[in-house]
């Protein structure tokens, strides 16, 4: 989700289902929704529009998902003030080289949009072309931030190189996102894997990237010791170079423990950051993670049942992982980090609290949104399985469970710079079952949750984005989306 700065226009960003059937092949795998009226209402803009580069056949460049929005104040007129603010969408890119020839990933788009007379339109994307070979997996979980400080135009997207190994590593424009140099490496490959990044700009113009280290390490494997780190590095010559890797937390992940209605065999543990740009604690740096348990405790933490994922290669789970939101925050940039701040209140609750997203707003007041799943038995009967689905749309895996997903999104509130937050507050109206589903797709809840902070005066707004299952679909004939926007919640 972005928000322009008076709160007025508001872009959602999803998946849509028919980009995946054949998988990446179709314009229009990354949809978008548009609100001129603040998210009271919002107009489906359909796929993002393609781009072309002139080779012999035509090379057309596609998005393909993991859709990333912010927002850029530009000075549109050049008379020294700035008067426009600029709607920076990024994807992953597919190259359609001719018709018929197949496809390879290619890189990231970033389609600059702007709004005029309430109609929001996209420009013809900007290519950041992968580093990898031709025909290799290339650029994954691309994250996208800007530099906000008066007549700076740098763009940042940071982004997973694939090939040969997984590396983070960072793009850079100082055009508002028309042109990109790069890469700049990061963070180099790990035999444990590292992924899921987000850059951050500092109130000095500093660039921060956050990422997961140890996503191949299994739970299973290592039981009584955290596996898995929360990873930061910091650039202070506008992304052309990086510190070493500075670990934030050693976490117990949760990846392969999912909620039991959840789709896939295993999920993600990546972190978010934001920094306070005003307020007591101006340039602080806040990361927020969740983790199935974190220093010092060190403890895994299972909830009661059990879920089975059946196929090659899917390792029979012992128990859902009971995961907790946390935040920790930098005042040195990230150097050295505070302790853990649970943000959803108590530690091993019996419920799955995970994603959390951070925001900050002008008067520096810390906002964190999150899923929360509770696995209950809604048919008392243990012989019958509530969740027997497939997994990742492959034949021959699927995941039961004699429990249901109950999911909901809330959100909790620092005015303390993060030491301590209020009480969580439910912000959906309607609880989502990850378990049943009538569609003949199967819907990837959650990849997408977001927030975004304003201060408007006296007046605080946080506007919040998510999916879940009050619209049940089927594709065929298609297109339709699966991954709709929601109205956004104002809290106060």
């Amino acid at each position: 989700i972005a928000v322009d700065e008076e709160g007025d226009n508001v872009v959602v960003g999803w998946n849509d289902a028919d980009g995946f059937i054949p998988p990446f092949l179709f314009d229009g795998t990354s949809g978008w929704g548009f609100s001129a009226n603040s998210g009271a209402s919002f107009v489906d803009g359909g796929g993002m529009p393609p781009g072309t580069i002139a080779t012999v056949p035509a090379t057309t460049i596609v998005v393909a998902g993991d859709p990333w929005l912010e927002v850029l104040n530009e000075d549109s007129d050049g008379d020294g003030s700035e008067d426009e603010q600029v709607f920076l969408y990024a994807n992953l890119a597919v190259a359609l080289i001719g018709p018929g020839t197949g496809h390879v990933v290619e890189g990231v788009t970033v389609h600059r949009g702007t709004v005029t007379s309430g109609v929001l339109t996209w420009g013809t994307p900007s290519l950041i072309p992968s580093p990898s070979p031709v025909g290799t997996f290339g650029l994954d979980k691309e994250a996208i931030t800007v530099d906000n400080r008066y007549g700076s135009q740098a763009v940042y997207v940071s982004a997973t190189n694939f090939a040969p190994a997984g590396n983070i590593v960072l793009f850079r424009s100082f055009d508002g996102g028309v042109t990109f140099s790069g890469p700049t490496q990061v963070q180099g490959p790990g035999v444990d894997g590292v992924q899921g990044s987000m850059p951050a700009v500092g109130r000095n113009g500093e660039v921060f990237v956050v990422w997961e280290r140890g996503r191949f390490n299994h739970p299973l494997v290592t039981p009584a010791t955290p596996n898995a780190r929360i990873q930061f590095a910091r650039s202070t010559d506008q992304g052309a170079t990086f510190s070493p890797a500075i670990d934030v937390a050693s976490i117990r992940a949760s990846t392969r423990k999912p909620p039991a209605g959840y789709n896939r065999s295993r999920y993600n543990d990546f972190p978010r950051i934001a920094v306070a740009e005003n307020g007591a604690h101006q340039g602080r740096i806040f990361v927020v993670f969740h983790a199935t348990a974190t220093n010092p405790d060190g403890t895994d933490k299972n909830l009661p049942g059990t879920v089975t994922v059946l196929g090659a290669g899917n390792p029979a789970l012992p128990a859902v992982a009971d995961a907790d939101a946390f935040l920790k925050f930098s005042d040195d940039g990230g150097a050295t980090w505070s302790a853990c701040t649970v943000v959803n209140g108590a530690v091993g609750d019996g419920k799955a609290q995970f994603w959390p997203c951070v925001s900050v707003d002008r008067e520096g007041n810390v906002h964190v949104t999150y899923h929360q799943d509770i696995e209950t038995d809604l048919n008392p009967n243990p012989a019958v399985l509530e969740t027997n689905r497939g997994l990742d749309g492959v034949g021959g895996r699927i995941r039961r469970s004699d429990r249901s997903s109950l999911v909901n999104t809330f959100l909790a509130r620092s005015t303390n710079g993060g030491v301590t937050f209020s009480a969580p507050v439910q912000i959906t109206d309607v609880t989502s079952n990850w378990s049943r589903t009538v569609s003949n797709i199967i819907p990837n809840m959650g990849d997408y949750l977001t927030s975004v902070s304003l201060q408007d005066g006296s007046e605080e707004r946080i506007f919040a984005s998510w999916q879940d299952s009050r619209v049940q679909i089927d594709i065929n004939p298609g297109p339709i989306v699966d991954l709709r926007p929601i109205p956004s919640v104002a809290y106060a």
